[in-house]
């Protein structure tokens, strides 16, 4: 991790001394007051890019940039940040497409069940045309983005079982969000889904109030949830981009040098983002067992049975997002597939 971070950090310090030349010093302009917003605590992979990207922004305007970090949805709640965003009341958020489809249906196909085959795929998916064809669907709706950062792979886990084939999870309660995506892959395999805020789940799952949920493991560690489920599965079933989103007409607003540093600083944080996020997955997977999970894999022929059964959770997002749109999109998904 060490490694990964200081190479990161490099990056950081030459970005900074490139845009440090010419920046006017603070005193001789006026103070850019800005908002940014994100979903997850302060022990999660996402606040740590936050707050490297604030550190890089402040330091290279020399202070005429200050960013407050609202983290944990303490602005606004996943779904409403991205409106806030949206309408400029807020000024940044770092979200998911899938908190943002919502609001633009068409992001909806970002998130396509048992779609990505591993981590090189989803990165060459999201260094490819899909990333430029996202950022004018979110430029076109107030949003600026440029550099995808990492939510990762969803996997299961419940309170009751072992999940190895869908015919396991028949019955079961899985808390989903508010994303079609989830709904209509649990009842592909016949559960049954209780729909609860991302900051209401933990306690639904200590409650009791369902048997199960799926998030990144990075999310299973920093909601504490080794207590209450003791089945973890690498099920792989979606992937999640995050990007860090500035208001269009915030950015428009901002002078050329102060767009820039934000820009680069973006770039170093989302890389960094991607970089923490997988050496902190590695760490949880092997701490796992001695805080009660123990973690199970399934085969490819069980993940392929899944696959098999997600022809009407895909019709559904085709619906929901356009059917052209998901054509395109899965055209991107299977180029990015060919190595």
């Amino acid at each position: 991790m060490k490694g990964k971070i200081s190479k990161t950090l490099g990056i950081m310090a030459v970005v900074l001394l490139i845009l440090q030349i010419g920046i006017i010093p603070c005193s001789a302009q006026e103070k850019i007051k800005l908002k940014l917003s994100h979903l997850t605590p302060t022990n999660h992979p996402v606040h740590r890019a936050a707050e490297l990207f604030k550190k890089m922004v402040e330091e290279s305007t020399s202070g005429q940039v200050e960013i407050t970090i609202f983290p944990a949805s303490t602005y606004a709640g996943n779904v409403a940040s991205v409106e806030e965003n949206m309408r400029g009341t807020l000024d940044m958020n770092i979200m998911t497409p899938g908190a943002a489809q919502t609001a633009i249906k068409q992001l909806a196909v970002c998130m396509l069940p048992f779609a990505i085959d591993d981590q090189a795929h989803a990165n060459r998916l999201w260094s490819g045309p899909a990333l430029k064809r996202v950022q004018e669907i979110y430029e076109k709706n107030n949003m600026k983005i440029h550099w995808p950062g990492k939510w990762g792979f969803r996997q299961m886990s419940t309170s009751k079982k072992l999940i190895n084939t869908p015919a396991d999870l028949k019955g079961m309660k899985m808390r989903v969000p508010p994303e079609i995506q989830l709904l209509e892959l649990y009842k592909a395999c016949g559960a049954n889904t209780a729909t609860i805020s991302f900051s209401e789940f933990p306690l639904a799952i200590a409650q009791g109030v369902v048997d199960g949920q799926c998030n990144p493991i990075c999310i299973f560690k920093a909601a504490n949830l080794s207590k209450f489920q003791p089945f973890m599965m690498i099920t792989n079933h979606a992937y999640q981009t995050m990007f860090l989103s500035t208001n269009l007409k915030t950015w428009n607003k901002l002078p050329p040098k102060v767009q820039a540093a934000i820009e680069q600083a973006e770039k170093v944080a989302m890389n960094f983002l991607i970089e923490d996020t997988d050496v902190t997955e590695k760490a949880i997977l092997n701490e796992l067992p001695s805080k009660g999970t123990n973690v199970y894999e399934i085969t490819k022929a069980n993940h392929d049975k899944f696959a098999a059964l997600m022809g009407p959770a895909h019709k559904v997002i085709a619906n929901y997002a356009g059917q052209a749109w998901f054509d395109e999109w899965l055209g991107y998904v299977e180029k990015a597939r060919q190595k």
